[in-house]
């Protein structure tokens, strides 16, 4: 959201591409309304990406780059909706972990969350690998269908087989 706030290159080249109509009257985008355009058309969501794509990297390296510098954490987590679609960010990834659900779960989840309609949300998740794809893709799977206690256990069990021992400093 940082790298589309009013005044940004990212919102100027967006406009740009996809005209005044995803702007709002004060300045920030029209999310809505850009949506509408990019996941009813694979070409228009491809433009979008190639804009938006190398902004959002950007900013997340920078991110990366100070929590490990500058705060000298042993494990930084990324949280990167695209990472299998783009791969611009898996060579900084050691380890890749994928949150599943089952396809029902996910299409309500979205719904409820985004207050999406059934058309919506089919098109958002097709827009992406398919959550079988992704995790064949990923080094570990934590599943989401069942509680939030079943998920911080299962979420535990992965940091305590990645988490670098106590030792290890980052030079």
């Amino acid at each position: 959201r940082e790298v589309v706030s009013p005044n940004t290159p990212a919102l100027f080249l967006l406009k740009r591409t996809f005209g005044s109509r995803i702007i709002l009257p004060d300045g920030s985008l029209d999310r809505a309304q850009l949506a509408q355009i990019v996941f009813a058309d694979a070409a228009q969501r491809r433009k979008l990406n190639r804009i938006m794509h190398p902004f959002i990297i950007f900013r997340m390296a920078c991110a990366l780059l100070t929590t490990i510098l500058l705060r000298a954490q042993p494990l930084v987590v990324l949280d990167v909706p695209l990472l299998f679609e783009t791969r611009a960010l898996l060579p900084v990834c050691s380890v890749t972990v994928v949150v599943a659900c089952e396809s029902r779960t996910q299409m309500q989840r979205l719904q409820a969350r985004d207050g999406f309609d059934q058309v919506e949300a089919q098109q958002r998740i097709d827009s992406q690998l398919s959550m079988a794809e992704k995790c064949a893709l990923a080094d570990r799977v934590v599943h989401n269908d069942g509680s939030l206690e079943d998920l911080e256990c299962q979420v535990d069990v992965v940091l305590a087989a990645i988490r670098p021992p106590r030792s290890t400093r980052i030079l």
